[in-house]
């Protein structure tokens, strides 16, 4: 039996009524089975590294402790609230990817993070969740007003964000953010003849990719055809599957056989 009781009028008993609970309680799930993967995994890299055991444990708590409480903060948020958040949220982040692009640091041909304040911050990944949230608003207002133009400006916002990752650039961002507005336009009962041209953009576009950029055509042909390159990490991933063991993933990092990329 619930210890707040549906009359409750509070901001609490509003909050846990209003709440999508499953959701939530899933979120706080994945929390804690990241700081146990975090705990198994990344020992023997900061070691292998030169740093403490516990660099990267201490770390990812350090950063989850104020995600998780950003987390209840703004699901104790009205709805109007969330928009003026999302969108100054989208309005920053767009001027900051366009910031990363003269000032972020060149990591293997993409500009996609900038430092402030100590901290590495990769921009695509805040606008990532306040573009899908402005975006089904904007929708969302179109099917409830038909004088609101929201599937335009919800494609527009799409095209802005599409091509300052293409800028940087960031393919894979890119594909990810391209499927989930798909999915929303399917959803929300786009016409089929829209659908079939947002396709065939969405086909033309990694047609030219795979034309003109390399990496993607390399990563491509990897993926199709093993044969054609270098595929030592999926091999070695492929190796700790297979064993079943995560001390056994753990022996290849001490061992130098898996690349360690740090995280933060």
């Amino acid at each position: 039996m619930s210890l707040i009781r549906r009359t409750d009028r509070s901001v609490i008993g509003n909050w846990w009524w209003t709440l999508d609970r499953p959701t939530f309680f899933l979120c706080l799930l994945l929390m804690i089975l990241g700081v146990f993967l975090v705990s198994a995994a990344s020992p023997p890299v900061a070691t292998r590294i030169g740093l403490d055991p516990y660099h990267f444990i201490i770390k990812h708590v350090i950063f989850l402790i104020p995600s998780a409480i950003g987390m209840v903060v703004l699901s104790l948020l009205e709805p109007k609230w969330l928009l003026r958040f999302s969108a100054g949220l989208l309005i920053g982040g767009f001027l900051a990817m366009l910031l990363t692009l003269y000032v972020g640091d060149e990591i293997k041909g993409a500009q996609r993070w900038i430092h402030i304040f100590g901290f590495s911050i990769q921009p695509s990944e805040l606008v990532k969740p306040a573009f899908i949230f402005v975006s089904a608003w904007m929708i969302a207002a179109q099917r409830q007003d038909k004088t609101i133009p929201g599937y335009y400006m919800a494609g527009g916002i799409y095209v802005v964000f599409l091509l300052l990752l293409l800028m940087q650039p960031d393919f894979g961002m890119a594909f990810v953010m391209t499927c989930v507005f798909g999915g929303m336009v399917f959803l929300a009962g786009l016409p089929l003849r829209w659908l079939a041209v947002f396709c065939t953009f969405v086909v033309g576009g990694s047609v030219l990719a795979y034309t003109y950029f390399d990496h993607v055509k390399s990563r491509f042909d990897r993926f199709m055809d093993p044969d054609t390159g270098n595929t030592y990490q999926i091999d070695k991933s492929l190796e700790a599957f297979q064993a079943g063991d995560v001390l056994f993933g753990n022996q290849l990092l001490e061992e130098g056989l898996i690349d360690g990329v740090p995280m933060y």
